[in-house]
């Protein structure tokens, strides 16, 4: 009885408490544009933590390349460089990503990035 009793309370435990619930995966290529500007991520995630490189391209000069970290957390994506940079969004229902990137002045930018 005590063995039932023991089996019954840990399988109520179990189902009353929060499941480990697993991240999407935003590893990959992502691609987005903005006016002239094009740029290509290449995100790397382990778990709930992300890094990668974002290489910039400008109309009329060279590729830019920054390197960031951050991590994944109930969908939602937090990212910064280390000037300051950071990006903050989640995975969308079309498997974009869309959010804010906030630029070391303080300036706003909607992203939308898609797989390539």
């Amino acid at each position: 009885m005590t063995r039932h009793l023991a089996t019954l309370t840990f399988i109520v435990v179990l189902l009353n408490s929060p499941m480990a619930v697993a991240e999407p995966n935003i590893s990959g290529k992502w691609e987005s544009s903005l006016w002239w500007i094009r740029v290509e991520t290449t995100i790397k995630q382990e778990g709930a933590n992300i890094s990668g490189v974002a290489q910039v391209y400008v109309l009329n000069g060279p590729p830019e390349r920054y390197t960031f970290n951050g991590h994944i957390h109930d969908g939602r994506v937090q990212a910064t460089h280390k000037d300051g940079h950071a990006f903050s969004g989640k995975l969308n229902s079309a498997g974009q990503l869309n959010g804010f990137l906030t630029l070391a002045s303080g300036q706003e930018v909607w992203v939308v990035a898609s797989r390539r």
